[in-house]
């Protein structure tokens, strides 16, 4: 496993915290679903928020000094050949000059919340049109990239990567 990936190696610094979407969070996470949903309007955002109570369907969001960083919006899917995965669709970073870090950050917590809930999988799905998520996916581990533009992590990759 190549030193730094998924930010394992580099400084981050306490100031970076990964949490579940709350209320709060629903405006300022607006300008990132942006990024990969133009179209969405705020009132349809604030409806898909409410679906985000912990069961399948759950949204994350990376915050660094009160500023929303990064979002992710996932749900859990059960496959009968690798048992339950938690699958991420969206999958966005704002952080401009720290986006292999922030970006690193959050694989790794979603790792953690994949060992936490005895999930066997993370999976990040991006748009072929978005070409920053997939550069910096890519750039973060280019094996793992697959024909449809997704990055899937066995759950159990978290320790290496704390190593790295």
């Amino acid at each position: 496993m190549p030193v730094g990936m998924f930010g394992a190696g580099l400084t981050m610094g306490p100031e970076f915290r990964f949490s579940p979407l709350n209320a709060a969070h629903v405006g300022p996470a607006f300008p990132l679903l942006c990024t990969v949903a133009p179209r969405m309007t705020m009132p349809e955002w604030r409806m898909l928020c409410g679906h985000f109570s912990g069961g399948s369907s759950r949204g994350y969001v990376l915050k660094r000094d009160a500023y929303v960083r990064g979002l992710c919006l996932a749900y859990v899917e059960h496959s009968p050949a690798h048992g339950a995965i938690l699958r991420v669709p969206v999958f966005v970073v704002a952080s401009l000059f720290e986006q292999a870090q922030a970006a690193g950050f959050m694989i790794r917590s979603l790792l953690d919340v994949c060992q936490s809930d005895g999930l066997a999988w993370l999976r990040i799905e991006t748009a072929s049109e978005d070409q920053q998520t997939c550069n910096l996916l890519h750039r973060l581990d280019p094996a793992r990239v697959d024909q449809h533009v997704a990055f899937s992590f066995p759950a159990s990759s978290h320790a290496d990567a704390a190593e790295g």
